[in-house]
């Protein structure tokens, strides 16, 4: 079980490195879930998050109204070896359920392999997409 306070450090990283990535940053649509069981705090996250310019929702605020871009922490986050954290995001995209569909548009998902250690900054080892094409 990965260390308390780590684990949340982690989280903000990674989805920092995915808001960058897909420059989601100006979005005031974007929102953030958490996989059921997640051991992680998830108000500190969001809190983070936003005190780094980063404007998000609860997850159930897009998928209530059917708006907007999820991005998903999916459970569990991984502690692999002394430092290093592994964690899959899913980015997606509610909209489809409105027009009938039974599930949201699987946009992007990816695995980051993180390195942390209390005092430092968090760094990316690795990350490998694991599914859908990168022109979404």
């Amino acid at each position: 079980m990965p260390s308390s306070g780590n684990v949340e450090r982690v989280a903000v990283f990674a989805v920092q490195r995915e808001v960058e990535a897909g420059n989601l940053k100006g979005r005031s649509d974007l929102c953030l879930g958490f996989g059921n069981g997640l051991a992680v705090d998830q108000k500190v996250v969001m809190s983070e998050l936003k005190r780094g310019g980063v404007k998000l929702h609860p997850a159930e605020w897009c998928n209530h109204s059917l708006r907007g871009l999820n991005i998903a922490i999916i459970a569990p986050i991984r502690e692999t070896s002394l430092q290093t954290y592994e964690l899959v995001l899913e980015l997606s995209d509610p909209s489809p359920i409105r027009t009938g569909e039974h599930f949201a548009t699987l946009l992007k998902r990816g695995t980051y392999v993180i390195q942390y250690r209390q005092g430092v900054e968090p760094q990316l080892v690795s990350y490998q997409q694991t599914c859908c094409s990168k022109t979404n």
